[in-house]
């Protein structure tokens, strides 16, 4: 009978040893599982931010582009105005010579 009443409180000892080891397992799967979660969440915010500066470059270049050609289209009006005017200028002169003239 004693021998019985060891080994069941060897077994309990060894089931509660078990138990701890099995919960320190646990909580280094847990641990670890965190760690990586973590580690994916902050990959995909950097991931994030990456798409969000090449978004803002690819609109800043759209918008560069933008300008150039607006530039380019306000460049050509104040040229074609300018043209207009020295016409303007020529025929008046002109008829102030034929004026003059006559």
């Amino acid at each position: 009978m004693e021998g019985l009443i060891q080994r069941i409180k060897k077994a309990e000892k060894d089931a509660d040893e078990l138990i701890k080891k099995a919960k320190k397992e646990a909580e280094k799967i847990i641990k670890e599982a965190e760690d990586k979660r973590e580690k994916i969440f902050e990959q995909k915010e950097k991931q994030r931010e990456e798409k969000m500066i090449e978004a803002v470059k690819k609109a800043k270049e759209r918008a560069e582009a933008s300008f150039k050609k607006l530039d380019k289209s306000i460049q050509e009006e104040e040229k074609k105005i300018e043209e207009r005017f020295n016409k303007g200028i020529k025929r008046a002169k002109d008829m102030i010579i034929k004026e003059l003239t006559s």
